[in-house]
This record gives C-alpha cells, sequence and structure tokens, in this order.
C-alpha cells in the first residue's frame, strides 16, 4: 500500500486484513464483503483518508517521487516503469491511470506483444489537479497549475 506522508511514498500491510482474508471462504474474498465487514475493523485501526489507497495501484515503486501534500484518490493506478515525478500540492482524482511505458508498435512485421516496451517519465508539476478517470500517457510533462478535466487522455505536454 502507497501513500503520501512527508512527501515520501510509504509501504505498510494491514494485518488485519491479511488475517480477515485468511478466515474467508472464496465468496467472501470480495470487494462487497471487504467494504462491509473489513473496512469498519480497518478504519477503527487506520485514519479513515488512507482508506482510499486500498483500491490503488502502483508499478515500480522505487521509480516514483511524490512531493509534499500530494495524492491521489481510490482507484488510481499508477506504472512508474520509465519514472513518475508527483510535485508538491498535486491533486489526483478516482481511477486515473498514469503510465510511464508503453508497448513499442513501430513494425508489422512483427507480433506488439515481441517488440518490447518505450519508458519515457512522466511528471506532474506543484499545484495540479487531474480529474476523476483521467490517463496520462509516457513522455508528457502536466505545468505547474494545470488543472486537467475528467475523463481527459493526455498525450502531449500541459503549458502552465
Amino acid at each position: 500500500m502507497f501513500i503520501s506522508l512527508s512527501g515520501q511514498v510509504k509501504t505498510f500491510t494491514l494485518p488485519c486484513l491479511t488475517e480477515a482474508n485468511r478466515l474467508m471462504t472464496e465468496d467472501e474474498r470480495s470487494l462487497g464483503f471487504y467494504l462491509k465487514h473489513a473496512l469498519p475493523y480497518v478504519a477503527d485501526k487506520i485514519k479513515l483518508w488512507k482508506i482510499r489507497y486500498l483500491y490503488s495501484h502502483v508499478e515500480y515503486r522505487r521509480n516514483l517521487r511524490i512531493g509534499r501534500n500530494s495524492g491521489w484518490n481510490w482507484g488510481t493506478w499508477i506504472n512508474a516503469q520509465g519514472g513518475v515525478e508527483i510535485a508538491s500540492n498535486v491533486m489526483i482524482g478516482r481511477r486515473c491511470i498514469i503510465h510511464s511505458a508503453n508497448h513499442k508498435f513501430d513494425r508489422t512485421d512483427v507480433p506488439i506483444r515481441s517488440q518490447g516496451f518505450i519508458k519515457a517519465p512522466v511528471r506532474i508539476d506543484d499545484d495540479c489537479w487531474l480529474g476523476a478517470n483521467v490517463i496520462v500517457l509516457p513522455e508528457v510533462t502536466i505545468g505547474k497549475g494545470s488543472v486537467v478535466g475528467a475523463g481527459s487522455v493526455v498525450t502531449h505536454d500541459v503549458p502552465p
């Protein structure tokens, strides 16, 4: 689990969820069960604002840099394979996707799956707001103070 505390990405585990998972049947291992039964117990153990990170995912977290007072809402997925830098005071809405890698597809004689990846950094400057369901593709910089509307697909740099 990854959260923003003091400008750093931290990892922590919740033993209560591990124990709850061990005791549940296969049918009970669903999001609905967690929302109804496990989350009230978790909320008692950690601050409620941290719960939204339960349903987020970061790949290659060692390549993620996040500034002070920045964070994302639940359901956000970040692929930091090519490097992702999120500056200070950045708000990222629900279910956003940030890609810093993508499949190569230049050659038509080779299957896309066999062509490898392009890795390129993503930078989100200070005081930006990404609305819900925004997708940011590799090699993009979102300039200081920018607001990206909900549902946007960002393929090029956004000026400050």
